[in-house]
């Protein structure tokens, strides 16, 4: 017996395995719900699919607009697909899994300017914001830099 046919008997034996246990189980949560089950999977694997097939027509129409300095193109459907500008927010801090006040005898202190860093935590400062603590001009200073544009449907 090939090699080839070894895994094509094994395949076939795991996938019967599969089955029994799928009979088993629909003795306690009923056939629909096996039935489901296999719908739902397959309902997975086709959303994969289609993933992949709109990240390439994504990345070929973005392409063009950006080429031709468009910014939004109609189909014949009457809707349209426009380059939404986005900007990310810069993350500034370097996060560790130190803490602090356990390695700082460890530190000489001509390092410790290096490996400190001031950090702001944005949970809190928006907790403070949002109960109006902090006055909200704050959030025009978060940093930001350009990302790269989103394509959307209208």
């Amino acid at each position: 017996m090939s090699q080839s046919d070894k895994m094509i008997e094994l395949r076939q034996r795991m996938a019967q395995m599969r089955a029994d246990k799928a009979r088993k189980q629909a003795k306690v949560v009923g056939k629909q719900t096996i039935a489901d089950v296999d719908f739902y999977i397959k309902l997975v694997e086709e959303r994969k699919r289609i993933e992949a097939e709109l990240e390439e027509f994504k990345a070929q129409i973005k392409s063009v607009m950006s080429d031709k300095g468009v910014e939004e193109l109609y189909g014949e459907s009457g809707r349209c697909v426009y380059l939404l500008p986005v900007d990310r927010v810069k993350i500034t801090g370097n996060y560790t899994a130190y803490e602090a006040d356990e390695i700082d005898e460890f530190i000489p202190f001509e390092y410790k300017d290096i490996v400190y860093k001031t950090v702001v935590d944005r949970d809190v400062l928006e907790s403070l914001i949002n109960s109006g603590k902090v006055d909200e001009a704050v959030l025009e200073l978060k940093i930001k830099e350009p990302g790269e544009p989103q394509l959307r449907v209208r």
